[in-house]
């Protein structure tokens, strides 16, 4: 999705990759769109730093993103956008990340929250996000996939060609 985003989003995208595999930044070089894997904070901030005076956009995309964003996006003073696809606290760990995520969209450094469902807007807002910096931008079946199924889940992931499990893509162990 963040491949369709850069291609189709006019503008210049620079994706800051945390420790990718090498297939999927070659996709994206392949697709022409500037990336850069990054190994540790120091990477992090030593290009938004050497890009400070362009004013990028800081936009994460998962919970070591939205850190490592808003310590930069803190330190240069850029603008911040989370985007957040869901939690998943099922361990200590993930709630802890949970809160944390939660916190960070909170503070002035974070101008506009993205969320992919209603739901989990309802989360940034019982959190105390306030409305103004919310947005929902619905993610996942398409709406024809979903009307008039008999076994709604089952029928969608068949006309979709979804994975069986039901999962498109993310993978909720690392959330």
């Amino acid at each position: 999705m963040l491949l369709d985003h850069c291609q189709a989003t006019p503008g210049q995208h620079r994706v800051l990759f945390l420790d990718a595999p090498a297939e999927l930044v070659a996709r994206f070089r392949e697709a022409g769109v500037a990336c850069d894997t990054c190994h540790g904070l120091g990477a992090v901030l030593k290009i938004l730093g050497a890009q400070r005076g362009q004013r990028p956009l800081v936009n994460s995309h998962n919970f070591k993103g939205q850190l490592f964003g808003w310590i930069g996006a803190t330190l240069w003073r850029l603008p911040m956008v989370s985007t957040q696809h869901g939690f998943t606290p099922r361990s200590r760990k993930q709630r802890f990340y949970t809160w944390l995520s939660l916190q960070l969209c909170r503070t002035p450094t974070v101008d506009t929250v993205v969320c992919v469902a209603e739901s989990i807007a309802r989360i940034h807002r019982d959190a105390g996000v306030p409305e103004a910096k919310l947005r929902v931008i619905p993610n996942g079946l398409p709406e024809i996939c979903e009307a008039g199924a008999k076994d709604r889940v089952g029928a969608a992931v068949r006309r979709c060609d979804l994975p069986r499990d039901g999962d498109a893509g993310h993978d909720t162990e690392s959330r």
